[in-house]
């Protein structure tokens, strides 16, 4: 069986990566209002500038991340999505399992739609072992979504594909899991 690579379009990736940056400079200076201590707004009083300068350092380290994976994510050779013989490998995001899920595990792959968006989603027979395979905020995010949203375990961004393109993938990869379309 051919290995199928699938990954986001450059040009969707470029707004990803524009927006993080805007979002990056916009925190600096809302961190850089809080530094200076000058402004103040009528409702927090006082507490503007140290709810300032908090936010705005927390919005830059979120942002400057996201600047950063979006970037690496453009440069990488590596598709966001790998669908081989032996099972499926997610880069899609900085939260992505990295590692491949064999089809032993997958118990059943599909489409859902959580907070406006559709993701490619798998359901793994031993969570615990691909749970394993990944960092701890990688660990507490997909649980989180698991838990609070009623997700699959493995949710799989594909940023500019279509519904129909999300349920092409995921009959591929129930067919070669041998769990049929």
């Amino acid at each position: 069986m051919e290995t199928i690579k699938i990954d986001v379009p450059k040009k969707q990736l470029l707004l990803l990566l524009g927006l993080s940056a805007l979002m990056t400079i916009v925190s600096a200076w809302v961190a850089y209002i809080g530094w200076e201590g000058t402004y103040e707004l009528a409702l927090l009083g006082s507490w503007t500038s140290p709810l300032a300068l908090i936010s705005g350092v927390i919005g830059f380290v979120f942002f400057g991340f996201s600047v950063y994976f979006w970037l690496m994510r453009y440069f990488s050779p590596k598709p966001a999505l790998e669908i081989t013989d032996q099972g499926v490998i997610d880069n899609s995001t900085a939260i992505a399992t990295k590692t491949m899920i064999p089809f032993s595990n997958i118990e059943k792959a599909s489409v859902q739609s959580f907070q406006g968006n559709d993701y490619l989603a798998i359901d793994v027979k031993d969570e615990e072992a691909v749970l394993n395979s990944v960092s701890a905020l990688k660990r507490t995010t997909m649980k989180t979504n698991k838990n609070q949203f009623g997700t699959s375990l493995v949710i799989i961004t594909l940023k500019g594909q279509s519904v129909a393109d999300l349920e092409r993938y995921a009959q591929v990869i129930n067919e070669r899991a041998g769990r049929g379309a």
